[in-house]
């Protein structure tokens, strides 16, 4: 199913985490076109100022504002979601901020696995803590038309490369760390999570809806028509593009690669597309990626989403571990207490 195009982001409020560079600062510049006050959630606040000047250079008149914020660490997720919710009411997170490799098995400050960590448990923790916030603008955007508030997760296709593993020790790779293992578990993490948060969300009569985004296969190299300003590395040099960029040119055309500008748009069709929160037939979550082959390139679509992702016994478990995990630290868990009826089974 397509999704419509991003619709007007005016008089929302919208958190983007990793928003310094990649897809999260091309969404944060997306949604500021479109009218949204956008808060840029940076690790370090010099970055995150650049990364603000650099939208404002880009879109005249923008609403941007930075806020410090580590996703790795809890204690830091706790003072930047007070600063969030002291901003008034919020219309949407989008939770982008992610690690996609480590070399060899890392840990948080407080001691998880660090990919697991940053993409789920810091977003997790972020969400619950922003609840409140989440459900006052969600009941402001409802009056207004513009619907419930959303969480929209930073998901990926490698969601479909495990299995849901069986306990902590698992989920934090503690015995059989692998780099791109733990990633895809990571992100197998973030959808099973959105999908559960959004029945609790949905039984518990709140207005606001959880789903999560990908990104497809997104390069720095075809970023030339507004480079991203704070690389890592900087933008690739004139040798690299003339030697790749032909063929990285014609694996666009053929959707099977494209930019990271072009990768924040189904980001931006999570978080304003008016059909965005409605899952693809018998999915368990809305999905919004690229339509192209294999979900690498492409306009938005609402795509499916791999049959792990409805294992609700799976998404049960690690709800309860997610919330053992941050709850110590932060002391509120990761969104509605309460199970729907029905919602744990088989």
């Amino acid at each position: 199913m397509s999704a419509e195009p991003a619709g007007s982001g005016a008089g929302r409020t919208v958190l983007v985490t990793g928003a310094t560079s990649g897809i999260g600062w091309y969404a944060a510049r997306d949604l500021a076109a479109a009218g949204a006050r956008v808060l840029l959630g940076a690790r370090d606040a010099d970055r995150g100022r650049r990364a603000a000047d650099a939208v404002r250079a880009r879109v005249p008149g923008a609403d941007v504002a930075v806020v410090v914020l580590d996703l790795a660490d809890l204690r830091s997720v706790v003072r930047g979601a007070a600063e969030v919710a002291d901003a008034g009411p919020l219309h949407a997170v989008l939770a982008n901020a992610g690690v996609t490799g480590t070399d060899g098995r890392r840990t948080s400050p407080q001691g998880h696995e660090l990919m697991l960590a940053t993409n789920h448990l810091g977003h997790a923790a972020l969400v619950g803590l922003l609840l409140p916030a989440l459900v006052d603008g969600g009941r402001g955007s409802t009056e207004a038309g513009h619907g419930p508030a959303r969480v929209v997760g930073a998901g990926s296709i490698a969601h479909r490369f495990v299995r849901p593993p069986a306990d902590e020790d698992g989920w934090q790779s503690r015995e059989d760390f692998a780099s791109f293992r733990a990633y895809c578990r990571s992100k197998l993490a973030v959808l099973l999570h959105a999908a559960e948060l959004d029945r609790r969300l949905s039984a518990a009569g709140l207005p606001v809806r959880a789903l999560a985004f990908s990104p497809g296969f997104a390069v720095d190299l075809l970023d030339t028509a507004d480079p991203q300003p704070l690389a890592r590395g900087g933008p690739p040099g004139p040798l690299v593009r003339r030697a790749l960029g032909p063929p990285a040119r014609l694996l666009r055309r053929a959707d099977l690669l494209q930019g990271k500008a072009d990768g924040a748009r189904p980001a931006v069709a999570a978080v304003l597309g008016p059909s965005a929160t409605r899952p693809s037939g018998g999915a368990a979550v809305a999905h919004v990626g690229p339509r192209g082959p294999a979900a690498l390139a492409g306009l938005p679509a609402v795509l499916p989403t791999a049959t792990t992702v409805a294992d609700r016994a799976a998404a049960q478990r690690l709800w309860d571990l997610t919330d053992a995990l941050v709850r110590p630290v932060t002391g509120a868990g990761p969104g509605p207490a309460d199970a729907p009826a029905g919602s744990v089974g088989p």
